[in-house]
């Protein structure tokens, strides 16, 4: 019994002075532990030529709202690991501006409305090249006239096209295909749009065309008449590589 007693005192000796070497091996002193709150994300931290553990303020609100821990780069400079809430960020691009550029921040993911008065012509780059592989976002054509918002792909493809187009009214989805070598959109809704810049899509595209002859209130405008300006507006239908009133 008392060698039993003996051998396991050894083996506890031993495995201590492994420990106690192993962890002198991750930490070079001096070094500072301070007490984080309870449950707080801990982190490892090298203010100047000392070296600290610490822990970040644990969330409390809102309660029942999962939180993941994060951290966001800022300019190039390390930033204290923190808990993020779930949620969209967004954007506004207003008044007159007629050109935007989607950058890694809209990967978050963003929605960004364009509630402005003009088109607006808007450069996509890579998913890559933004630093987001798995980039996603969300457009939506809120301008106060009938335009497009008409984005450009560097590089990569918008749907199999290098540029899409996104009527007054309708939201894009953007995501990375499975391949991670072109943009897969999502474009819903039904888009407005007026006779002059009635665009050239698959047949099938249903739009509503403000200033098209409609049956109702223009004589000269007949059900799946081949659609002609100068009119109230109807809805238009692609068919057979022509745009009709419906």
């Amino acid at each position: 019994m008392l060698r039993a007693l003996m051998w396991a005192c050894i083996v506890g000796f031993v495995l201590c002075a492994i420990l106690a070497i192993a962890a002198h091996a991750q930490v070079t002193y001096p070094a500072t532990t301070t007490r984080a709150p309870q449950y707080s994300w801990t982190y490892y931290t090298k203010p100047g030529t000392s070296f600290q553990l610490g822990g970040s303020t644990p969330a409390t609100t809102p309660a029942g709202v999962p939180q993941i821990p994060c951290q966001t780069p800022s300019g190039g400079v390390l930033t204290t690991p923190g808990s993020c809430l779930p949620g969209i960020n967004g954007r506004a691009v207003t008044g007159t501006t007629s050109t935007d550029t989607i950058v890694s921040t809209d990967c978050n993911p963003y929605r960004i409305e364009y509630t402005g008065s003009v088109a607006v012509a808007i450069t996509l780059p890579t998913a890559i090249t933004l630093g987001v592989p798995n980039c996603s976002f969300k457009l939506v054509n809120a301008l106060s006239t009938v335009h497009d918002l008409t984005v450009t792909s560097t590089t990569w493809n918008c749907n199999g096209v290098p540029t899409c187009v996104i009527h007054q009214g309708q939201t894009a989805v953007f995501f990375v295909d499975p391949l991670g070598t072109y943009w897969a959109v999502d474009i819903v809704g039904q888009g407005s749009v007026t006779f002059s810049i009635l665009p050239t899509a698959t047949n099938g595209t249903l739009l509503f065309c403000t200033d098209c002859k409609n049956v109702t209130d223009d004589t000269t405008g007949t059900f799946d008449s081949v659609a002609a300006s100068g009119g109230h507006g109807t809805n238009v239908l692609r068919e057979n590589g022509a745009w009709r009133v419906h």
